[in-house]
């Protein structure tokens, strides 16, 4: 499976604020014509012979066609949430720009904190479940007084930055490597893993850490959850 390097958040309006107005095209013909120029000599005789432009010749010339548009540089951004230990932090330096540009007269409206947005929007969801969890827990030890004494059931958990999540985040898409596309080869796969309950899961009778698909994957090893 791929690992997760790590992630990062741009924002949309920055763009038009610290961007620079350049010339830019959805495909850059330089990397077309540097591949033409390696081909040249080394047996395909035929391979730039056509009339056609360097270009013209890979894509279509709507996506080499240059545009001015604002462009943000963004340069070693740092890198969260990576699932591998590594000495140092993970950054990253990439382009951000829109083809087409807006026009000169569109504001980017407002956008809320995700985090304080998903908080705020969840925080009636967790109070309601709260609730009605306490007289499901009262019913079931009635219904089943030798159930674990300690049971709860959780709505969200707690992250590695300690920011409340919904329980409905874990459940992640992965991609994987076409020889574990079939259902038994990842079965067999997912078995091979090591799965442990660490001592204190064990002494409280909960699951105190929750992962991530990729974070069990990337360590091989994780709690039943």
């Amino acid at each position: 499976p791929t690992e997760l390097l790590g992630s990062c958040q741009q924002d949309l309006s920055e763009v038009k604020v610290r961007g620079k107005t350049e010339l830019r095209s959805v495909v850059d013909v330089t990397a077309a014509e540097r591949t033409l120029n390696d081909g040249e000599g080394e047996g395909d005789s035929d391979l730039g012979s056509d009339d056609e432009d360097a270009e013209g010749a890979f894509v279509s010339k709507e996506l080499t066609e240059k545009q001015q548009t604002k462009v943000l540089s963004v340069r070693r951004q740092k890198l969260t949430g990576a699932s591998i230990q590594t000495v140092t932090s993970p950054t990253i330096s990439y382009e951000f720009f829109f083809l087409p540009d807006f026009t000169a007269d569109f504001k980017f409206p407002a956008q809320p904190e995700s985090e304080v947005a998903t908080q705020t929007v969840m925080a009636s969801s967790y109070k309601r479940w709260a609730q009605t969890v306490d007289e499901f827990n009262q019913a079931y030890l009635i219904w089943f007084p030798d159930s674990p004494p300690k049971r709860f059931w959780h709505c969200n958990f707690t992250d590695a930055t300690g920011k409340l999540v919904p329980l409905p985040r874990l459940i992640v898409p992965l991609a994987l490597p076409m020889s574990l596309g079939k259902p038994t080869k990842l079965i067999h796969w997912i078995k091979c893993l090591q799965f442990t309950a660490p001592a204190r899961q064990r002494a409280v009778g909960q699951i105190n850490v929750w992962r991530y698909p990729n974070d069990v994957l990337g360590l091989r090893r994780g709690s039943i959850q």
